[in-house]
C-alpha cells in the first residue's frame, strides 16, 4: 500500500502561504498552518492557488537577497 501525499493531491482544497522572507507555498487546508507562515490566498482549488502564485510570485529569491541586490536568477 502506497502512502498518499497531501501536497500532491490536487483534489483537496489548498491555500497559498507566505513567510516573512516572501517565500510562498501551496498548502492543503487539511494540514495545520505551520509556524512562521500566514495565509495569502485561499482557501481554493489547487488550480486556483497555482494560478494565483503564477500571477503574484514574481521572483524566487528570498526578500533578504532582493533587498541587498544579491542572488542570481
Amino acid at each position: 500500500m502506497q502512502d498518499s501525499n497531501l501536497f500532491d493531491d490536487s483534489q483537496l482544497i489548498f491555500r497559498v502561504l507566505v513567510n516573512d522572507r516572501l517565500e510562498y507555498s501551496l498548502w492543503p487546508t487539511v494540514a495545520g498552518l505551520p509556524a512562521g507562515w500566514a495565509e495569502s490566498f485561499g482557501p481554493a482549488s489547487y488550480e486556483a492557488c497555482a494560478s494565483w502564485l503564477e500571477r503574484h510570485w514574481q521572483h524566487l529569491r528570498p526578500s533578504g537577497l532582493l533587498a541587498k541586490g544579491g542572488g542570481r536568477g
